[in-house]
């Protein structure tokens, strides 16, 4: 199959750059998905993973740092935890509109703050897209978390965990030893984020913590503090190790919806529904 175009949906412009914003959607997402299983044929956290004729949905780690490998030749990449928040700030339906590509019998008008709606969270969780791995000291993956955490060191050996590492700073290599199959290395230019906020523990069904939207660091897309009264939601992980780092739709205080991050999930062969990706395209503005 010949290379499909990337059609982005939805364009904002920052003070040094103009973001496109699409999906892993139509031909595009079809020849990604197919490049994808070409490269990793069988390997745990990929081969479930499947173009389903309009999206494809339920991205996973290792698929999401495969999708990289695919794309950035053509100065494209999943969302980093920075981009999302930048795309929220300007215009959150651009994230909604995912929904839409899988459901458009959906009023988009009304959805999703319609109280009516029989999809409210949290009977389906209607958005979320996985943008880094999350990489602390704990149990979570141990072999895949132990290995990155021995290059992050040999990198920087006054390194602090946790770290958050968005997808696009990583990429696969196949390891026929390890129950994995596959293990993440990090790029020569991986950015490696410092993030002392996720040693704050939550319990994922019972007390979320939470920030507000004020307090997220523009250059890292990571709340700074946290307040009882904030306006976001934030689940960690009391095990640790490797794990997803996500941005999804939740209840706020049980009620509203709202925006929360997530690094609760270990997310290699399992993620949460429908767990997009966001791909960008950014285009620097001359000084």
């Amino acid at each position: 199959m010949s290379k499909p175009e990337f059609k982005a949906r939805s364009l904002i412009e920052t003070p040094n750059s103009s973001l496109e914003i699409g999906f892993l959607e139509g031909d595009f997402g079809k020849y990604v998905d197919e490049e994808v299983h070409k490269r990793y044929a069988r390997i745990r956290g990929i081969s479930q993973i499947k173009y389903d004729g309009k999206i494809v949905g339920k991205l996973t780690l290792p698929y999401g740092v495969a999708v990289n490998e695919i794309i950035e030749k053509d100065n494209l990449r999943t969302a980093t935890p920075a981009d999302l928040e930048r795309i929220l700030k300007v215009d959150e339906s651009i994230l909604m509109q995912v929904y839409f590509i899988r459901h458009p019998e959906w009023d988009k008008k009304t959805y999703p703050y319609d109280s009516s709606c029989p999809f409210l969270f949290p009977t389906e969780m209607p958005f979320g897209t996985i943008s880094a791995l999350a990489l602390s000291n704990g149990t979570g993956n141990l072999y895949l978390a132990e290995n990155l955490m021995k290059q992050v060191k040999a990198r920087n050996p006054k390194e602090k965990m946790p770290v958050v590492i968005p997808l696009k700073s990583l990429k696969l290599a196949k390891i026929n030893d390890n129950p994995y199959e596959v293990e993440f290395q990090l790029k020569d230019n991986a950015e490696v984020i410092y993030a002392p906020i996720l040693n704050k523990k939550s319990d994922k069904f019972c007390k979320p913590l939470y920030f507000k939207s004020s307090d997220i660091n523009e250059k890292t897309g990571l709340p700074i503090k946290l307040s009882k009264e904030g306006d976001r939601e934030l689940y960690t992980s009391k095990e640790g190790g490797l794990r997803g780092f996500s941005l999804g739709c939740s209840q706020l205080h049980g009620k509203q919806l709202g925006w929360s991050l997530d690094s609760s999930f270990t997310n290699f062969t399992y993620s949460n529904e429908p767990s997009d990706g966001v791909i960008i395209r950014e285009k620097l503005k001359n000084k």
